[in-house]
């Protein structure tokens, strides 16, 4: 009996203590991983850097304080508090992604109907999509694209990194298992009362399932059902009847993600203390200039003295101190001047400006400005630390783009319009950055003859030059047709003269 009873007590212990199913239908799992990710200081990292960028940052928490009674810390409220930012973290991030995808990409192929398509879908909203997945990519360390059909079309979405948790196949993170995207959305009920539902989106291979984030717990979303729902349903009406509906799946995961490095680190990471020192710096001033009449200290003679707790209480928040004099002179009151020196203020802010720049991988472009017109030799030695950075971004976003051609060839393969899943393209980013054209232009000229005059026109600094490629084609096809035309009506209206002809006889 106690061997019996000793045997399900240890069955029970195994039952409780057996590792959790790690899939994506178990929904247990799921919901103790969400709660992890949700706290994860990645994701956290993530929203910080989507703050700051949009200029929600730590110093608007910023409070005046001074010592106290006690030697401690003390908020003093009725001191000046006018907190700025100066958000300099936007301004690189601006600069690093209209560095990269500032003009559009071009795409080249050996297939001109296949080239012809692919124009088709990398268009000016997609570029504008692209613009965005770069600043998500900087702020958070990595953005996605996300490939879908709506009324029978692809289109393409942005999923914003910290709204997405991958679970990769590989240690490489290059390959995807399934991931979820989770996001509140408000709703506003007849009684006036407003709810923000938590949902939870679970992507397979399969399809999507869709749940409920409530106290905990994830629930299917009544509204989307507990089955599997499919990535692609293409529906054959005659009429307002519905004829057939067919349902279809991806051979991958339908996500792209757009990676700013390997390592996958939010940009704000590299210099969030010195957007916060400059912050400060400027807040400080700003108060310091702010006050007024605290620049100057009021001294009043001949009053009892205080401790110095109370010392620096009363000249914090009154601006006013009270001194005993020995010699017993009458009261009086004095003043001791205090002045802000904004030369050394100056001074610690272009410090803070710089070592951002350095270390956040920009240009200084007002050095740029400085110089007056820098050659190109002195552009390419300041654009120096960008490229670096640039290059790692650009190899990433390539891979990206890719990994996107295959749903882009899908597509036109479930279109109908041609099978090109083994076509190579070639993406180029075409990098924005001052140049001194002149220059450029010179050194193009002098390869005339060695390459293509369509190779040579690619590298001119201005322009669609696609466009220009284009344009001069068909200039050169008007001017043949000309030629040719001009050749045909000359020998119509002048024939040669025929030295055998018996007239001449």
């Amino acid at each position: 009996m106690f061997n019996f009873v000793r045997k399900g007590v240890s069955k029970l212990n195994d039952m409780i203590n057996k590792p959790l199913e790690e899939t994506s239908t178990n929904l247990k799992w799921l919901e103790l991983e969400l709660e992890d990710w949700l706290n994860s200081k990645e994701r956290k990292d993530q929203i910080k850097a989507d703050e700051y960028y949009r200029d929600i940052q730590d110093i608007l928490e910023y409070k005046r304080k001074a010592i106290g009674e006690g030697g401690n810390l003390e908020e003093i409220k009725n001191l000046p508090n006018h907190k700025t930012t100066d958000n300099q973290y936007k301004r690189l991030v601006n600069q690093k992604v209209n560095h990269l995808v500032g003009k559009p990409f071009t795409v080249n192929s050996n297939d001109e109907k296949y080239t012809k398509l692919l124009k088709g879908y990398f268009n000016k909203k997609f570029m504008k999509t692209l613009k965005s997945i770069g600043k998500d990519a900087n702020n958070g360390g990595i953005s996605y694209l996300y490939p879908y059909y709506d009324d029978n079309k692809m289109k393409f979405k942005q999923f914003k990194s910290y709204q997405i948790k991958v679970y990769w196949k590989d240690d490489e993170h290059t390959e995807i298992d399934f991931f979820w995207r989770y996001y509140t959305k408000k709703v506003r009920f007849p009684n006036g009362t407003i709810e923000h539902i938590k949902h939870l989106e679970v992507y397979t291979i399969d399809g999507i399932r869709y749940y409920i984030y409530k106290n905990g717990v994830l629930l299917y979303d009544e509204t989307k059902g507990n089955d599997i729902n499919s990535y692609i349903i293409h529906i054959t009406s005659q009429g307002n009847d519905v004829v057939e509906e067919q349902h279809f799946k991806f051979d991958r995961i339908p996500l792209i993600p757009f990676k700013i490095s390997d390592i996958e680190e939010p940009l704000l990471k590299r210099v969030k203390s010195l957007q916060d020192g400059i912050n400060t710096i400027t807040t400080i001033f700003m108060n310091n200039m702010m006050e007024d009449a605290r620049s100057t200290i009021l001294i009043i003679m001949n009053y009892d003295g205080e401790n110095l707790g109370e010392f620096r209480h009363n000249l914090s928040t009154y601006g006013a101190v009270k001194v005993r004099n020995t010699n017993e002179e009458k009261g009086g009151v004095d003043t001791l001047q205090i002045e802000v020196n904004a030369e050394n203020y100056k001074t610690i802010l272009e410090i803070f400006k710089k070592a951002l720049i350095q270390n956040g991988g920009g240009v200084d472009v007002t050095e740029l400005r400085a110089s007056g017109t820098p050659n190109q030799m002195n552009i390419q030695s300041m654009y120096y630390d960008i490229e670096l950075d640039t290059n790692d971004t650009e190899t990433e976003f390539q891979y990206a783009l890719e990994q996107l051609k295959w749903f882009i060839d899908f597509d036109i393969n479930y279109r109908g319009k041609g099978n090109f899943f083994d076509n190579d393209i070639e993406f180029i980013f075409n990098r924005d950055m001052l140049q001194d054209e002149t220059s450029i232009i010179n050194n193009l000229v002098n390869l005339k003859g060695i390459i293509s005059d369509e190779d040579i026109i690619r590298q001119l600094p201005f322009g669609d030059t696609d466009k220009l490629i284009e344009n001069i084609k068909k200039q050169r096809e008007e001017a043949m047709n000309d030629y040719t035309n001009s050749f045909l009506n000359d020998s119509q209206n002048n024939p040669p003269i025929n030295d055998n002809d018996p007239g001449d006889k």
